[in-house]
């Protein structure tokens, strides 16, 4: 809450700050986060070097073992009276200096550590790997000693009374940390590791204590700020407290000369905000598309001074910064000249192209002097009485910037400019102020990972505005293709987890069969029938996909796609890749781009439709039968209720509403139209809904093979409803071919139909082998075939 002081040491100035609440630092956050990692880490080298640490715990008792008797009772002695008497002295001085607030955060930051480690032994004899018991708990006393627990309580509270400023109690403290865990050791109540994670623990419980309670503000105050503006020779009327800019705290000063500053505190609070937001930057952005973290306080100061500087001799009109100076010891101000301006923010839909030109006129200047921004956003232009147009703030640039930087500028306000005005209004400016062949350098930067946050954001709201700024710079632009901005992107990572879990369950899977072993033992006549279906899957996708084409397609080169497929499966999910090449294939074909995309769209409808179908018909089939073979497990229940319940609320919530309409309304207006031109040709129709129903007979009649092939003993409906059920969670997996879902899913449902589990993953490896892997080197042929061929 606002706090307004007048008179004392600053004179008669009107001054109105924020009050000095507790506040959150993001390196608190940082250290939890890391703390968490870190024990985790900890913990799996525990489980790996088993032998390592069991040698280390071992060296260390016969050590202890040779130290004379009377040594090593009065090293016990010594720190048990420092697990007590430490404690007690830091509490005493915070006392003293009145600290209770830190009193109570350090007394429960001990409690939740002794808490948190009690329970983490408990899970340790009980329940974690027996490598990691192993590790933790080889101790010549077994598990760990209760003792060897306070360990985390004395690190946490020691962490949270912070004695890092005072370098006598730190000694102490940590000292004392360090010789009761060497004491535990020597005495066979703890491990190394069990030390070792009792001391990663206390710290990240009492960082997370700090975090959430929040420290003390030292941030400076207003008085404090008109202190610094005095040493600058500025006497000072008022000093309000300003809207933050998020990288800075902002001072609205008025002199008693008439004049306005606008005062920019920085704090090493306020360095640590977005940190882990520009991290995230860091490793998703490649090259210079990353922002620096400046994460020094003079760095900062230094920086953001160099470009205001660099700006105003670049001649744009931007405030000129006039005085820089400490304020206390961990802060520093930069004080600007303020211009009374209306933002283009405020203005709204009053913003006409001259003010837009004069916007882009301000850019010009920065990048004529290698000046790039870097957070070209609406709010940092203004337009002041006599109408001109201002840059309000240019401490986020970069100076000598490459010409990579520049281009990004321009494509931020670019898009910035398109969103309040529309693309037409934003592309004449620009073209106007700027010239078409610059601008136009920024059309490969069009992409939204290149854009501020909330640029992005708004975009959300703005389909299709991207495409019609990249359709306008069009003609001012040389062929150019778009810069890869993203070092990894988000789906990439989702794609690689799915894939590492798929391959542990597999290997899973794998470890009770040998692979080999499958394929000797299965009977050579059901093998034979099974590959037979797995090549008979491939006409009939052949026939799915040339029956929604009312265009003429030629059947074996179509047929050549369809195997091709199965090369590209192996390194996309499951239907994407299938869905892209077709309709890359069909394009190349004579088929116009949209009805391509509407023929690949009618086909994958219809094949959900039949799955759907399908699914239900046998469903219904097993449960009518005299004696059903197959039992629905109870968590696939759980899983359909959830998905049923989640459907629900979508419809519910009339943002999921909206949210479902902007997807399916798209599908049914580019595939309506072709689905019904297709159902005026009675030929085309059988053909396309034939090949679809074929499809999926063929599939499920080649796991019934694979089953028969083991001896396994499943009638063909039981199989259809694992089949369908199976493939259906292949396709929502994110791996490629759905790898390791399809047979986690597949094993299960044949092993909850009756099946022994060794028959069961005997099966289903063979039917992955017959229609996935085989098929990868034909696919492989083919694919290069068809490419020599510019058949795709």
């Amino acid at each position: 809450m606002p706090t307004a002081t007048s008179g004392g040491p600053a004179g008669d100035v009107v001054m109105v700050d924020e009050a000095a609440l507790p506040v959150r630092r993001p390196r608190d956050l940082l250290r939890t986060v890391g703390g968490a990692v870190s024990l985790a880490l900890v913990l799996a080298l525990g489980a790996v070097a088993t032998d390592t640490m069991s040698g280390a715990q071992s060296d260390l008792t016969r050590a202890a073992q040779h130290l004379p008797g009377l040594l090593r009772q009065a090293l016990y002695a010594v720190t048990s009276l420092l697990l007590l008497a430490v404690p007690v002295a830091l509490l005493v001085r915070q006392a003293l200096w009145r600290r209770w607030r830190q009193i109570g955060e350090a007394l429960a930051a001990s409690l939740l550590a002794l808490g948190a480690s009690f329970l983490l032994v408990a899970w340790v004899v009980h329940g974690a790997p027996e490598s990691l018991t192993s590790a933790l708990t080889s101790t010549v006393n077994g598990p760990p000693a209760p003792t060897a627990s306070y360990l985390a309580a004395f690190v946490a509270f020691v962490a949270v009374t912070d004695v890092s400023g005072r370098p006598g109690w730190a000694s102490l403290a940590w000292g004392s940390v360090g010789l009761s865990a060497l004491a535990a050791i020597l005495a066979g109540a703890s491990t190394p590791l069990h030390a070792t994670v009792m001391f990663v623990l206390g710290r990240t419980i009492a960082a997370a204590v700090t975090y959430a309670a929040g420290s003390a503000n030292v941030r400076p105050s207003a008085r404090e700020v008109v202190r610094a503006l005095g040493s600058l020779r500025l006497d000072v009327a008022s000093c309000l407290r300003g809207a933050d800019t998020g990288d800075g705290r902002v001072y609205e000063v008025a002199l008693r000369s008439g004049d306005g500053l606008r005062v920019v505190v920085l704090d090493r609070d306020q360095q640590g905000y977005g940190l882990v937001y520009r991290a995230y930057r860091w490793l998703r952005l490649q090259g210079p598309a990353a922002r620096r973290s400046i994460v020094t306080l003079r760095r900062a100061t230094d920086h953001q001074a160099m470009v205001a500087y660099a700006a105003r001799a670049a001649g744009a009109r931007t405030p000129e910064l006039i005085g820089v100076c400490p304020v206390g010891p961990d802060a520093t101000l930069l004080a600007f000249t303020d211009r009374p301006v209306h933002t283009f923010g405020e203005l709204g839909d009053a913003v006409t192209d001259e003010h837009l030109r004069g916007a882009w006129e301000q850019v010009r200047r920065l990048h004529d002097a290698f000046v790039a921004h870097r957070a070209l956003t609406l709010g940092r232009f203004g337009v002041d009485t006599d109408g001109e147009v201002w840059l309000r703030d240019v401490r986020t640039g970069d100076i000598a910037a490459s010409d990579f930087l520049l281009r990004l500028d321009l494509a931020q306000f670019l898009v910035e400019s398109a969103l309040a005005v529309g693309p037409e209004r934003a592309l004449r400016a620009a073209f106007d102020a700027v010239g078409g062949a610059r601008v136009a350098r920024a059309q490969p930067f069009l992409q939204p990972v290149a854009l501020a946050l909330s640029t992005r954001t708004a975009l959300r709201h703005h389909r299709g505005l991207l495409e019609a700024l990249r359709a306008g710079l069009a003609p001012a632009l040389s062929s150019e293709a778009p810069v890869r901005l993203e070092r990894v992107r988000p789906r990439t990572l989702v794609t690689v987890a799915a894939a590492t879990l798929a391959v542990y369950i597999l290997l899973g899977q794998l470890a009770s069969v040998d692979l080999v072993r499958v394929v000797a033992t299965a009977d050579w006549r059901w093998l034979t029938a099974a590959a037979a279906l797995s090549a008979l899957t491939y006409v009939a996708a052949t026939l799915s996909i040339s029956g929604w084409v009312v265009e003429r397609l030629r059947f074996g080169r179509t047929l050549l796609v369809q195997i091709a497929a199965s090369f590209v499966t192996l390194v996309a999910p499951a239907t994407v890749g299938g869905v892209a090449l077709n309709a890359r294939y069909l394009q190349r074909a004579g088929v116009p781009p949209a009805l391509a995309v509407a023929s690949v769209g009618v086909s994958q409808a219809v094949g959900l439709v039949v799955h759907v179908v399908l699914l239900a018909l046998f469903v219904f089939l097993t449960g009518t039968s005299t004696n059903p073979a197959f039992s629905v497990p109870g968590w696939a229940y759980i899983i359909v209720g959830a998905a049923v319940a989640l459907l629900a609320l979508v419809l519910v919530l009339p943002r999921g509403r909206g949210w479902l309409r902007s997807r399916v309304r798209p599908l049914i207006t580019e595939t309506l139209p072709r689905l019904l031109e297709v159902l005026q040709r009675p030929r085309k129709l059988a053909e396309g809904l034939g090949g679809t129903v074929l499809l999926s007979a063929a599939y499920v009649l080649c796991l019934w093979a694979a089953v028969q092939a083991f001896g396994g003993h499943v009638d063909i409906a039981t199989v259809a409803v694992v089949y369908l059920a199976g493939s259906a969670i292949g396709s929502a997996a994110p791996t490629p071919g759905g790898l390791g879902a399809v047979e986690a899913a597949l094993s299960a449902g044949l092993t909850a139909a009756g099946l022994p589990s060794v028959t069961a993953v005997s099966a289903v490896l063979l039917f992955r082998l017959v229609t996935f892997w085989v098929p990868v080197l034909p696919g492989w042929i083919a694919f290069s075939v068809l490419q020599r061929r510019q058949a795709i």
